[in-house]
């Protein structure tokens, strides 16, 4: 049976209990995650002439990300076209203010999105996997709703008592992500060096905040 791109090989679980993670680099290499990491991006934005260019080229614009990925590996690694590698461009923040908070964000240029938007669909089930159930708001069919049903069992239900709960929020959360820690979270479970070099390149400036969406959710810790 053929395998699909939310299938990840894991290898033994180590003695620190973390598990291990491999192929990912292979996994963003498969044109149908590819061209679904696309769907994602284009969503909202069809009226975009760079969206629209790539609707009216989608083959070739699918080549050119499959292209840009197979050469980008790490240092010391023989690609056969260097020069069609990824290369990370210094972005300057913008500032903006949704839902009442001030955030700064990135403006990276549309391929560059697209590659984000191949990373984090690969690593979203691992992450997945592994977070804390009952982590709403970052992941699909978590929401207000779902963690409000199950505060009520525990109020109903729970044998201990539990009377209380508490809702925290981390100030400017994005922006005390500190990037060598997260990095290096992501190596212990990570065992994919093309993946790694990919998605460190990306995260310098592009996926940062999405990923620690993922990693406060799912209980990896970051801190100092």
């Amino acid at each position: 049976m053929r395998k699909t791109h939310t299938e990840i090989h894991l290898r033994n679980e180590p003695k620190h209990g973390h598990k291990e993670y491999k192929y990912l680099y292979q996994q963003m290499l498969k044109d149908d995650v590819i061209r679904k990491a696309y769907k994602k991006l284009r969503k909202g934005k069809t009226k975009r002439k760079e969206i629209q260019y790539i609707d009216a080229h989608l083959d070739n614009e699918v080549q050119k990300m499959y292209d840009m990925i197979l050469n980008t590996k790490p240092e010391g690694v023989d690609v056969p076209h260097p020069e069609l590698a990824y290369k990370p461009k210094k972005r300057t923040p913008k500032i903006i203010f949704e839902h009442g908070k001030r955030r700064k964000i990135y403006m990276p240029e549309i391929h560059e999105q697209w590659l984000h938007h191949i990373i984090v669909l690969v690593l979203e089930p691992i992450i997945t996997a592994t977070a804390y159930p009952y982590s709403c708001g970052s992941f699909p069919k978590r929401g207000a709703h779902y963690g409000k049903r199950q505060i009520e069992r525990w109020l109903l239900h729970d044998p201990k008592g539990t009377r209380c709960f508490a809702k925290m929020d981390i100030r400017h959360f994005y922006d005390s992500i500190r990037l060598k820690i997260l990095m290096k979270e992501l190596a212990i479970r990570i065992k994919d060096d093309c993946f790694y070099t990919s998605s460190d390149y990306a995260y310098r400036d592009l996926i940062k905040e999405s990923l620690s969406d993922f990693t406060s959710a799912s209980g990896w810790q970051i801190t100092s």
